[in-house]
């Protein structure tokens, strides 16, 4: 998966190349994360920090963004409001895991990530009647992803509700913790519910049961 990823001593430079409005953004190396469209044209980037230092990120006297915020998204089309990262290499008519993170999509079979904040029914038109199964990160105390969660089971969507013997937060850190794919991808599958299975499952991931 090395393919998919790029380095940028000035990623600055790289994102203006894609938003030329991007001019917040200061000198900076990061790995960069690119998005393609179906003809294999970059529509967006996602630059992450390669240091270990303060997430919070905070501002020069020039106006321009430091290096402290670990991800930096630009796309081509500003009125977009959600990317899916991966879309151009899926194949449509197998089982899709949709993942929260472009990383965490190179550790998955047929994956994408939907980066952004757009509305859960945005599903690029190609996709729209595959199998997708939307895994989100395990975090049950975050009232953002719950909430996401059951929207999407609302609306039809087929969700994996985390075991609470999962202790790992996405599936980048599962990796990390020694898991290997194939066992994530059988726990994915064994915990995948709809409507009111994913109602009740969810519940219970909720408060710990």
């Amino acid at each position: 998966m090395y393919k998919y990823l790029y380095y940028a001593k000035d990623w600055g430079k790289v994102a203006r190349s894609i938003d030329s409005e991007a001019r917040y953004i200061a000198f900076d190396e990061r790995l960069v994360i690119p998005f393609f469209d179906k003809k294999g044209h970059v529509v967006a980037a996602q630059g992450r920090t390669l240091e270990l230092r303060s997430m919070t990120g905070s501002v020069d006297r020039e106006g321009f963004t430091s290096g402290g915020v670990r991800y930096l998204t630009v796309k081509s089309d500003r009125e977009s409001d959600r990317l899916w990262y991966g879309q151009w290499r899926v194949n449509p008519s197998k089982r899709i895991y949709v993942v929260e993170g472009p990383i965490d999509s190179l550790f998955l079979n047929n994956s994408v990530a939907m980066v952004g904040a757009g509305g859960v029914g945005n599903v690029p038109e190609h996709l729209k009647s595959s199998e997708l199964v939307f895994v989100l990160d395990n975090e049950p105390r975050n009232r953002q992803i719950a909430n996401l969660m059951e929207r999407l089971l609302e609306i039809g969507h087929k969700v994996c509700i985390w075991p609470r013997s999962n202790e790992f937060k996405d599936v980048n850190d599962m990796i990390l913790g020694g898991m290997t794919k194939r066992e994530i991808e059988k726990q994915i599958d064994q915990h995948t519910h709809m409507k009111l299975s994913g109602m009740l499952a969810l519940g219970r991931w909720r408060v710990g049961d």
